[in-house]
């Protein structure tokens, strides 16, 4: 299976800390459903379908030719692929996942939308993964992608406030900017 490269440090320790994550509360040989938001190129998805290869993994991509990336480098790391915004396909969707992986998405919204995200998460899955710098980062447009400005920081005794545990962090000497993994398992 062709995997997408070019992948950071921070990258490289994010997958494989999600991964670790995942083999806690679940077995690989599993047949576990998976939702993946905001694919990028498919990283994740790739990383999962490595370990899990009976899950159903769903990604979603609101940037068009992101996604049109994703599809193309990663397409067969998942079983579903959507062009959608990742608010508006939780409010929407019908499924429940036995995994949501939110990574690096939440600090691209405002407060208020990210508070949204993560009361949509609790509703549609079961084990949440959370991942974001810690606090604000400065982030602009890259790449043409104006989905990846910067606009919300998120601490680590807010996540907790809301019931989510810090599961892993990265200190900033190992990475440009800090990263923590949150987790949540719901209902």
């Amino acid at each position: 299976m062709r995997k997408p490269k070019g992948l950071s440090s921070r990258q490289r320790w994010r997958l494989d800390m999600q991964i670790q994550l995942l083999k806690t509360h679940f077995d690989p040989e599993e047949g576990i459903s998976v939702l993946d938001l905001g694919t990028e190129y498919g990283h994740t998805g790739c990383s999962v379908r490595g370990v899990f290869p009976h899950a159903t993994i769903t990604g979603v991509e609101v940037h068009k030719p992101t996604f049109l990336a994703c599809k193309e480098q990663a397409g067969e790391c998942y079983d579903y692929l959507i062009h959608e915004d990742a608010l508006t396909y939780l409010a929407e969707t019908g499924d429940f996942f036995d995994v949501i992986i939110a990574a690096e998405l939440i600090e691209h919204l405002p407060k208020d939308k990210g508070q949204i995200l993560l009361q949509l998460l609790e509703k549609t899955g079961r084990l949440l993964i959370v991942t974001s710098p810690l606090g604000f980062k400065h982030q602009g447009e890259l790449y043409g992608n104006p989905h990846q400005v910067h606009v919300s920081g998120w601490e680590q005794k807010e996540m907790k406030a809301l019931g989510w545990e810090t599961y892993a962090l990265m200190p900033s000497a190992t990475s440009p900017c800090s990263c923590a993994i949150y987790s949540k398992v719901s209902r």
